[in-house]
């Protein structure tokens, strides 16, 4: 069985705002390395994130074109290789990330240890890419441009998530959370492959840097890993990242957009201040689950089963801004039933208008995933990274027990406290 203590990572400081996080499970067949570059979510520095994310994919000084770089990947026993660019807890993010099987199932084949070989691969993917003279080679750069704008364009025909992206930027507008998206097409105009190779050097070189290890891994082996990341680092003058904190409230808004699409899509966002405690995290996640997150929600009873006016309903909670978000589908002339039924189910749960069957089957499923999250990788990483932005950490346990004692008056409670943000409508008329 699992020894839930080798399920966390442990830090090891190696100076210059560099740090290595080792979870060591002897279970896993396969072991992760996940680098996480951290800085502040601006435009458009957050775009030009975005475009190293997709650099990175394409080479490095030894592998200089993607086809050799995924040669060598297959040669190391499959290894998988990604890189992106994200948003979290208000920072921007350069990830790269590599999973290599085990050392244990394949040294019979000519010794070769893929975990010191693809960290290796991977560091020189970082710190040394592929470069012409002064920068990257100006085709790779304009091929990927190009792919970042067809993305970027083709978010306006996901109406789902580009109308929960315009209500995060209007709930947010003004900080760090308004930012929805991965980048800016504006952004990219006039940036070329010499720029974006200083912005990569800028990034080495005053980002703090987090290096995740989790698998089996021996102490040899760590010890190599570390002197291989020693020895790639630049010269380093690394800068703060401040810490976020979450929204303020805001007097509400009605906010209508139109464009073509076949139904309506409603979004809402609620604010409910810092979440800094494990028992009022607990009963907002239970409120969330009875509110929108869940098939049992009261929106998906009331608006869906009851009235027959919403086609869809999800809501999801955004700890770090401290937002509620919730989505509905409808008609293109329900926003007026829409939002005054949503009104109406908030009072619902304020006045505890909700069964105790219910509130149990919110609190089983809840507990579920908890203790599901404990055991799984992603789940692991956000957690232990959120707890390096916030300085706050999660006990996934603690939470699943503060779930345990959650009461229908403290989720009336939760209720009562939220305060409606922004109302978004996108329509065809």
């Amino acid at each position: 069985m699992t020894d839930v203590n080798d399920l966390y990572f442990c830090t090891h400081t190696l100076g210059d705002d560099v740090s290595l996080h080792l979870a060591k499970n002897v279970h896993y067949k396969s072991v992760r390395i996940d680098v996480f570059l951290i800085s502040e979510l601006v435009y458009p520095e957050h775009t030009y994130t975005h475009l190293v994310s997709r650099l990175c994919e394409r080479g490095s000084r030894t592998y200089p074109s993607i086809r050799d770089l995924n040669r060598r990947l297959e040669e190391l026993f499959g290894t998988y290789f990604f890189a992106d660019a994200l948003s979290f807890a208000g920072n921007s993010l350069l990830h790269l990330s590599m999973e290599i099987i085990d050392s244990e199932y394949c040294l019979r084949f000519g010794g070769i240890n893929p975990l010191t070989e693809a960290s290796s691969l991977l560091f020189e993917v970082i710190f040394e890419p592929n470069l012409v003279l002064n920068g990257y080679p100006e085709n790779v750069v304009t091929h990927e441009k190009q792919i970042i704008h067809s993305h970027l364009a083709s978010v306006i025909n996901d109406k789902m998530n580009y109308a929960r992206n315009r209500c995060i930027e209007e709930t947010g507008r003004g900080t760090v959370w308004s930012v929805s998206s991965s980048g800016r097409s504006s952004d990219l105009e006039n940036v070329d492959e010499k720029q974006i190779w200083h912005y990569h050097q800028n990034l080495i070189s005053t980002c703090p840097i987090h290096v995740f290890v989790n698998g089996n891994v021996t102490e040899r082996e760590m010890s190599m890993l570390e002197d291989s990341l020693l020895q790639s680092l630049p010269k380093r003058r690394p800068n703060k990242v401040s810490q976020k904190s979450a929204l303020k409230s805001r007097p509400p808004r009605k906010i209508f957009e139109i464009q073509a699409l076949s139904q309506a899509k409603y979004v809402v966002s609620y604010y409910t201040g810092p979440i800094l405690d494990t028992d009022f995290y607990a009963n907002l996640l239970v409120f969330d689950s009875l509110w929108g997150g869940d098939s049992h929600g009261i929106l998906y009873r009331d608006l869906r089963e009851k009235q027959g006016i919403c086609y869809y309903v999800d809501s999801q909670i955004e700890r770090f801004a401290g937002v509620i978000y919730t989505t509905v589908s409808c008609a293109h002339g329900d926003f007026g039933v829409v939002s005054r039924s949503i009104d109406q189910a908030m009072l619902y749960i304020r006045s505890e208008q909700f069964s105790i069957e219910n509130l149990a089957q919110s609190k089983a499923l809840i507990k579920n995933r908890l203790l599901s999250a404990i055991y799984d990788r992603d789940s692991q990483l956000r957690i232990y990274l959120s707890s390096i932005f916030n300085e706050l950490e999660i006990d996934l346990y603690e939470l699943s027990e503060s779930v345990d004692r959650v009461t229908s008056c403290g989720v009336s409670v939760v209720a009562t406290e939220l305060v409606k943000g922004v109302e978004y409508f996108l329509h065809d008329k």
